[in-house]
Formats: C-alpha cells, structure tokens, sequence
C-alpha cells in the first residue's frame, strides 16, 4: 500500500483524504486542530509536515491563506527540512512556490512565493 501525506486535513481536505483511503492508499495527515476526524476515517496522524515530508514521496496540502502555505513549507517543521525530494501539489489561496520549479529544487534554502 502507497503511502501519501496530505497536510490541511479540514474541511476540505478530510473529504478528500477520506477517498484516497477508500482508494487503497495508506494516508499520513496533519493538521493545526484536532485530528480525531481523520482518524475516524482510517488516516495516520503526524506530529508536523516535516513528519509527512519525511514518510512520504507524494505531499498534497490544502491550507487556507499564504500564511498558513508558508508555515507549512519554510516553518520551522515545514517541508524546506526534509532533506529529499517530494512531489508536492499545494493549494492555497492563488499561491505559487517557485521552490517547486526545477532551478529552486537545490540550493534554495527558502521558498520563494
């Protein structure tokens, strides 16, 4: 079973994470709030995107402001500390990470947005 990290585990996200675990994926999920949900649901909770970051090649996040997008990817456990590749699909309100672009992939220690 592929494991899958997806940080923003709310009201959007936890439908969504609902299906990818109703799909066959073993889903790794975070959250600001509580967690009980998603556990409900069959999701493995984690202490910090960095956790998700480290356990998992394939990183979904749905977050609700660019503050929140930048914690999640330059915070002190966000997933600039990860220190391998991921493939990321971050969704937030009209954000875009060049850090994703192939010429911030190394090098970069910060996310430019």
């Amino acid at each position: 079973m592929e494991t899958v990290g997806f940080i923003g585990v709310g009201k959007i996200g936890l439908p969504v994470c609902e299906n990818l675990i109703k799909s066959g994926y073993k889903v790794l999920g975070y959250r600001r709030g509580s967690l009980a949900d998603f556990e409900k649901v069959g999701g493995t909770p984690a202490k910090s995107p960095a956790e998700i970051g480290k356990q998992c090649n394939v990183v979904f996040s749905c977050v609700p402001t660019p503050a929140a997008m930048d914690e999640v990817v330059n915070g002190a456990n966000g997933l600039i500390h990860v220190g391998h590749e991921i493939a990321c699909t971050l969704c937030a309100e009209r954000i875009r990470y060049r850090c994703l672009e192939p010429e911030y992939r190394h090098g970069s220690d910060r996310c430019q947005h």
